[in-house]
């Protein structure tokens, strides 16, 4: 139904609103992503442009690019404008995706879609913790491989790689050998995003599926 949430990983990145420097700092320097993920854990808000490059087994690669605004805990946009408008909108148990090319708007219930783990990543950092194995790559500063500790229908594994203060890229695997690649620039961590932010807006005359 979702067409690139049931072909990709998104991983939302939590920036930090209340911790200092040091802080952050001195969870990047432990080497443990679970001390980073406890540090943007405790904080509000984060915004970044996104590119998501997804690689398909036989087919070739395709980018996608757009904008992410997360407010962590409550709601997460993934906005992707190129080539086509691809849009998302979790809030609470709700998912709104609105696909250009197709000219349909899907709304429906988190439980609707299959595989909690997809939007587990999409809108709360925890997971990273809470539903994956971490375990440091060797002779690569600040990247952790994650494996899911339940197995999903989705994703064999995650590779995750940090620097200074933020998450930058991640990559996910699937079980056919498909790869997709999102890294994250201009990072915004903390302050109020405006609620427009959180809009998909589409014409009035699109198909509107509701699940």
């Amino acid at each position: 139904m979702l067409k690139i949430l049931r072909s990709a990983v998104f991983l939302p990145l939590v920036g930090v609103l209340v911790l200092s420097a040091t802080t952050l700092e001195t969870a990047f320097a432990s080497g443990n992503l679970e001390s980073i993920v406890q540090a943007m854990g405790k904080a509000g808000t984060l915004q970044a442009d996104v590119q998501q490059t997804n690689t398909v087994v036989g087919v070739g690669n395709e980018t996608f690019s757009g904008k992410v605004y997360i407010q962590y805990g409550e709601k997460a946009y993934w906005g992707y404008t190129k080539p086509s408008a691809q849009i998302y909108l979790i809030e609470g148990d709700s998912v709104i995706y609105y696909d250009e090319l197709l000219e349909q708007v899907y709304i429906t219930n988190k439980q609707q879609i299959g595989d909690d783990l997809l939007l587990g990543l999409m809108s709360d950092v925890n997971s990273l913790v809470k539903d994956f194995t971490i375990t440091p790559i060797k002779n690569t500063t600040g990247a952790f491989s994650l494996v899911p500790k339940k197995k999903s229908s989705t994703i064999k594994n995650v590779e995750v790689y940090t620097k200074k203060e933020t998450i930058q890229r991640v990559k996910s695997y699937d079980y056919k050998g498909n790869v997709i690649e999102m890294v994250f620039t201009n990072v915004v961590v903390g302050g109020a995003i405006p609620k427009d932010k959180f809009k998909i807006e589409y014409p009035e005359d699109v198909q509107i599926i509701r699940r």
